[in-house]
């Protein structure tokens, strides 16, 4: 969240580390003032939906819980800007992202097998933020492309 936030205020430094706070950082508080147009609005979504239409909508799920709906074309798009703004990363290079795990991982998930087995590509606590921000953005991109490749929506948590 924070690395969209920052990519839509580069006048504004990135930090070292993650915040405490999200809602506390500067640039989520400075894109908040124009959430629903922002990159934040759609990677904070409940439910990326199969479509190559842009849409964003807000509907009650089955239990009557309001959810924040939007479409993959929306999600491939904002993934697209932060990637391009940061790193210009390759395909090979976000799934070693994946692979590498978050910020301070003692073990990772072993993507072929499941297996939780120990991490031993993780950055000194200086370039937390870096590699949260990877991280989390390998990981919707790989939701992204099951989706793409599955015709299947992604659910978040909350």
């Amino acid at each position: 969240m924070l690395a969209a936030a920052y990519a839509q205020h580069p006048e504004l430094d990135l930090p070292a580390i993650l915040p405490d706070v999200l809602e506390d950082d500067p640039a989520y508080i400075a894109t908040s003032e124009n959430y629903f147009n922002s990159t934040i609005a759609i990677l904070e979504c409940h439910m990326f939906l199969p479509s190559e239409e842009n849409f964003m909508f807000l509907e009650h799920d089955a239990v009557g819980v309001e959810r924040v709906i939007t479409s993959t074309a929306n999600l491939a798009q904002a993934l697209d800007q932060i990637n391009r703004f940061y790193w210009q990363a390759s395909a090979d290079q976000i799934v070693e992202w994946l692979r590498r795990g978050p910020a301070g991982a003692d073990t990772v998930i072993e993507i072929e097998t499941g297996k939780l087995m120990p991490n031993e590509k993780v950055l000194p606590s200086g370039k937390s933020f870096q590699q949260s921000a990877q991280f989390g953005f390998s990981i919707y991109n790989e939701a992204l492309s099951f989706s793409r490749t599955h015709n299947v929506p992604i659910m978040t948590d909350e």
